[in-house]
């Protein structure tokens, strides 16, 4: 890591489904609400309930940010089992976040780091 001050991130993938996610509901009801910079609010989650199996099997590994700049310092948790949302839950994430095809990093070389497999 090149950066003292790191981050942690649990990612998760979601799959979109017709059932709507009611412990996501918190999230959608506030993102029309911070759609720009400097804009906050406060949300109560509950996580057991946004990932209610354990955190296993869950890859782990050292990358970097994935938007600028990009810093080499972040600590990627990602679980392996998705979870759901509904498509009017996405369509919240994809407009408040201004989602698209063409905005994500592309993969990155594995320049010798180490991904570690948790199965539990």
């Amino acid at each position: 890591m090149r950066s003292r001050r790191g981050i942690a991130v649990i990612a998760i993938f979601f799959k979109v489904t017709s059932t709507s996610n009611p412990a996501l509901d918190p999230i959608v009801k506030t993102l029309p609400h911070v759609r720009f910079k400097g804009q906050r609010r406060t949300v109560a989650l509950n996580l057991d309930k946004i990932i209610p199996w354990k955190l296993c099997p869950f890859y782990r590994y050292e990358g970097s940010l994935t938007t600028p700049p990009c810093t080499e310092n972040v600590i990627w948790t990602v679980i392996e089992r998705p979870s759901s949302m509904s498509v009017s839950q996405y369509k919240v994430f994809v407009k408040s976040l201004s989602w698209d095809y063409n905005t994500f990093r592309p993969v990155q070389p594995l320049n010798r780091r180490k991904v570690t497999y948790c199965k539990g």
